[in-house]
């Protein structure tokens, strides 16, 4: 047995190589681990949190970066966090509930956001489809007044955990262009309650 593997049996010494539970960087109030986000802080730079499991003692010591990596992608396919990209025009390009493409993750602008704090530019139309999202409609269909509401920027659902999970906000236009985009596609089907 190599010192390495003998090391990593340790608990104490928190040796992780595989990703950790998204929900353990949350800030501590929020359900979160470890001290590297106060719940008053409405994000945090992607590569500050990646380099400050390199720099503090008391968190786990990853052994590969591309394990922080992958619990930022979780999390944010997770919808545990929003990921939002400053491109350099100044534009913004919001991730939820999808895992980007590594080359996302890397750029220096991006940041983790609390869904309570965040604004997403853009929602896949897949997301909108009848249970797909806890908590939004019954499962067979969904109102459009449904879906204004539940992405308002005030909903907070409960998981299985009983944990609360709060829903970021999406503007009513960017609403209706993912649903023109669901109808379009395929994937949803408008129908008339009246």
């Amino acid at each position: 047995e190599s010192l390495l593997s003998a090391l990593r049996q340790q608990d104490e010494l928190r040796i992780k190589d595989s990703a950790i539970n998204p929900e353990a960087i949350l800030p501590i109030e929020l359900g979160g681990h470890y001290s590297i986000w106060r719940a008053d802080e409405p994000s945090r730079l992607v590569k500050d949190i990646i380099s400050i499991f390199a720099q503090s003692p008391q968190l786990p010591k990853i052994l590969n970066i591309s394990t922080i990596r992958e619990t930022l992608i979780e999390g944010c396919a997770s919808g545990v966090f929003v990921l939002r990209l400053t491109r350099p025009d100044q534009s913004i390009r919001t991730f939820w509930q999808e895992q980007p493409e590594n080359r996302f993750i890397d750029d220096p602008s991006l940041e983790a956001v609390l869904p309570h704090y965040a604004e997403l530019s853009e929602l896949n139309p897949h997301l909108l489809v009848p249970g797909q999202l806890q908590g939004l409609g019954n499962g067979k269909e969904t109102s459009v007044k449904e879906i204004f509401d539940y992405f308002s920027g005030t909903t907070s659902i409960t998981l299985e955990s009983h944990d609360l999970r709060d829903i970021p906000k999406v503007s009513h236009d960017i609403v209706k262009e993912a649903i023109s985009k669901g109808v379009e596609s395929g994937q949803l089907w408008l129908t008339d309650s009246t």
